[in-house]
Parts: C-alpha cells; structure tokens; sequence
C-alpha cells in the first residue's frame, strides 16, 4: 500500500511574498542561498524546492537528482 502524501503548492504569482514571509527572498535575490544537497547557488530561475528543516528554511535547486535526493531524505515520498 502506498503512503498518501501532502504536497503544497504556490502560484508563481505568489511565490516572491512566500519567500518574503520565510525571510529568504533578499539572500535568494542576492545569490547567498545555496543548494543543500549540490552547493549550487539558487536564484529565483532555478528554484526546485524549499524545505522546512526545524527552525531554518533550506533551498534546492531545481536539478533532477537534488529534488529526489531532499524529498526521500525527509521522508516525503513513498519508496518503491
């Protein structure tokens, strides 16, 4: 049987005031936010994700393997 999972989702209309209210979106704007599974800095054109990690917010880029790589670390997604 196969876990359900929630997904959030934002417009991208929405995304810019999202980012403000974490408190991230002047580091993303100014390239201070790196990827947490390659290092790679994310921008606004590259973002894939954004993950709550305790009391921090962490950022990955929108590269294939990042993406799978953060969602099965935090348990999110069913394993096959």
């Amino acid at each position: 049987m196969r876990k359900r999972i929630e997904i959030n989702a934002v417009w991208d209309s929405q995304l810019q005031h999202l980012l403000e209210n974490l408190g991230i979106l002047e580091p993303l704007l100014l390239g201070k936010l790196t990827c947490a599974q390659c290092g790679r800095t994310v921008d606004l054109d590259n973002l894939g994700a954004i993950i709550p990690q305790k009391d921090e917010v962490t950022v990955v880029c929108d590269d294939t393997p990042c993406i799978h790589s953060a969602t099965r670390s935090k348990g999110s997604l069913p394993r096959d």
